[in-house]
């Protein structure tokens, strides 16, 4: 689902794999092979979860940074991680805001290069924007980002023609699967290192025994993929899982669109919320109302145990 309810589809685990495998071949194509990092820049679509699956199954190393961070802060992780390659949408709308993502991508790989002593190799671009329903004034996309040949490739040129078929590389237990960095707020950005098989154990046992998925359930966690509850209870968990999920930043469609049985939220988005309501963020009455009718698992906290805050709300509002 995307920024706006008339934006919204749906995609089978086939497809998927297919897409994914046609980008893992672009990738290998251009030269990423194992234990290469690939940053993503990217707002919460569907290519996002393509670009990091695409990246576990050739052995790339995928970091993901949140797509609200400055170019400062985005050129920091890239020159820090060695990015050989950045992946990233034109634009895209996050409520009436259009993001320039391209812009601030163009600015980081500038400051990486001149400033952090750091050259990314190439810039895959999502064509975002034309696709998707404006959500406010819509200015000329040629006048919002610039485009270089030298460095600059669209994701739907560089997947054209590729195979369905691609081998996986062979991983061990230890070998990395992602970087993913603090948000640097109590001082410089450390990445975090995790590896294959103790992650994703951890991601599919928590989400089937924590979350007591069902396969009836048609499931939704509110965390952006940019931070560690999106990367485990967003692509991998319910993809492990082979659960019906959501991927959505727009909480109407929670309803209107999916009518979700179960519910993981991010602690950075729900404690805001604590005193004043559930724990989803939201404040339309209507689909509060709605959310009374439904039966909603009570979800477990981003950060802390299952027995805390958003349980503690669930029994006070529902």
């Amino acid at each position: 689902a995307g920024n706006h309810p008339d934006d919204y589809s749906r995609i089978s685990y086939r497809t998927l794999l297919d897409v994914v495998c046609q980008f893992s071949n672009a990738l290998r194509s251009h030269g990423v092979k194992k234990g290469d990092r690939v940053s993503i820049y990217m707002p919460m679509i569907l290519e996002t979860v393509v670009c990091m699956l695409a990246c576990a199954r050739i052995g790339a190393i995928h970091s993901v940074v949140f797509a609200g961070f400055s170019p400062d802060c985005l050129a920091e992780r890239m020159a820090d991680c060695k990015a050989k390659v950045l992946v990233t949408s034109d634009c895209a709308w996050r409520g009436e805001k259009l993001l320039t993502l391209k812009k601030t991508c163009d600015e980081a790989l500038e400051i990486a290069r001149t400033k952090k002593n750091h050259k990314v190799d190439m810039c895959i671009v999502v064509a975002h924007l034309k696709r998707v329903t404006p959500c406010g004034p819509m200015p000329n996309i040629e006048t919002l980002y610039e485009w270089h040949d030298d460095i600059d490739v669209w994701w739907h040129d560089i997947i054209e023609d590729q195979s369905t078929i691609c081998q996986p590389e062979w991983m061990g237990a230890e070998d990395p699967l992602f970087m993913l960095y603090t948000s640097g707020s109590t001082g410089k950005p450390k990445g975090v290192l995790h590896t294959t098989a103790g992650y994703l154990l951890y991601a599919t046992a928590t989400f089937r025994y924590v979350f007591d998925y069902r396969p009836q359930d048609i499931y939704w966690c509110t965390a952006d993929v940019g931070w560690i509850t999106g990367h485990t209870y967003v692509v991998y968990a319910p993809l492990a899982n082979r659960a019906t999920s959501v991927l959505s930043n727009l909480e109407s469609i929670l309803i209107s669109k999916a009518g979700e049985t179960a519910l993981g939220c991010d602690g950075l988005r729900e404690r805001p919320y604590e005193r004043r309501g559930p724990a989803l963020g939201v404040y339309d009455k209507d689909l509060l109302n709605k959310l009374q009718k439904n039966t909603i698992k009570k979800p477990p906290h981003g950060d802390s145990p299952v027995r805390g805050t958003i349980a503690r709300l669930y029994d006070t509002y529902y």
